[in-house]
């Protein structure tokens, strides 16, 4: 916040805005500013004044790295309902819920194909893990792991499925007579 206080206001709430849970932390030489950021509702983690030593400063910052990395740890730990996925050096979780269809990349062996309600992507991984680590889904094919919660027909004879998003999936001949068994059991 030294070169614009208000800038830096604005752009942590712009966070705030796009991001509700992000961890924010001030460094700056405004001490006066730190009541502005409760009337904007920011919620910031820390607020680092500047006019500290620098080991201090380092020292501070550490401490809040570690209270989010705790954090994440027990959030982590405590959800179950959430499905994680790594691109490159970046995590990211969606609610295990959104997931419609995992399958394997036709185009990049060794990656996988997600399809969500408001999201595709595709990430390196393998579908026996996936299947292992998220057993609510049902593997209708050696390529394909689909949410049932998702499915909105199910033809036995072309044995295809019909997910929401107008997703279709093949189910092998195997599968299809279980998943037959397991819809008209349910």
């Amino acid at each position: 916040m030294d070169f614009n206080p208000q800038s830096g206001l604005e752009l942590a709430s712009r966070i705030r805005a796009t991001i509700p849970l992000a961890k924010i932390v001030f460094i700056t030489t405004h001490d006066e500013l730190s009541f502005v950021t409760l009337e904007r509702r920011i919620a910031p983690l820390d607020y680092i004044l500047k006019d500290q030593s620098a080991d201090l400063i380092t020292q501070m910052i550490i401490k809040d790295i570690n209270v989010v990395q705790n954090e994440l740890k027990k959030t982590n730990s405590q959800r179950k309902d959430v499905f994680n996925y790594k691109l490159g050096t970046r995590y990211f979780s969606l609610a295990l819920d959104d997931v419609i269809l995992l399958s394997t990349s036709k185009l990049r062996p060794g990656s996988v194909q997600l399809h969500a309600i408001n999201k595709v992507a595709e990430f390196p991984g393998n579908l026996n893990a996936l299947e292992e680590k998220y057993p609510q889904f049902f593997r209708c094919d050696k390529s394909s792991l689909v949410n049932l919660n998702h499915l909105r027909s199910f033809d036995y004879k072309e044995k295809e499925l019909l997910l929401d998003g107008e997703i279709r999936c093949k189910a092998s001949f195997r599968k299809s007579r279980e998943l037959n068994k397991l819809l008209r059991d349910n």
